[in-house]
């Protein structure tokens, strides 16, 4: 009698399903006899999954590694509803903080209003515009 745990059942019922189905009849029936003389399950015998290729991380898996990334480094994200992007854009590209080729690229506004916000908050103590205008005159 061979007894296993269910991760072992588990891991042969993978392993086996992974066999076309003429060659797993015999497959499980020489490693029942190994098993049975022996009292050891066979070491190499099991047919690996080295040969698939890895699976992706599903696009949910993705959100939330970068989710707990940003969280580790106390970062976050927000979401700003703004009335008139286009002036937004306008502004970004006068502060020197996007290219006029940039303004329709989302991402690129988006690091444009993070930079805009970061410099705003470097040091509250100045005067923000007159950094950016500094920024700006040095591009």
């Amino acid at each position: 009698m061979i007894s296993l745990c269910d991760a072992g059942v588990a891991r042969l019922a993978i392993a086996a399903c992974s066999l076309p189905a003429e060659e797993r009849e015999r497959w499980l029936v020489g490693i029942a006899k190994r098993l049975e003389a022996t009292g050891q399950p066979p070491e190499s015998n099991a047919p690996t999954a080295a040969a698939a290729p890895p699976a992706r991380p599903s696009p949910a898996a993705e959100r939330t590694r970068r989710w707990r990334e940003r969280r580790r480094e106390g970062r976050a994200v927000l979401y700003v509803e703004v009335a008139d992007p286009f002036e937004l854009a306008d502004a970004l590209v006068d502060y020197g903080l996007l290219q006029e080729w940039n303004v329709d690229d989302r991402a690129a506004v988006a690091d444009a209003v993070a930079e805009l916000l970061s410099l705003l908050l470097c040091d509250a103590s100045q005067d923000a515009d007159v950094m950016i205008r500094a920024r700006h005159s040095e591009t």
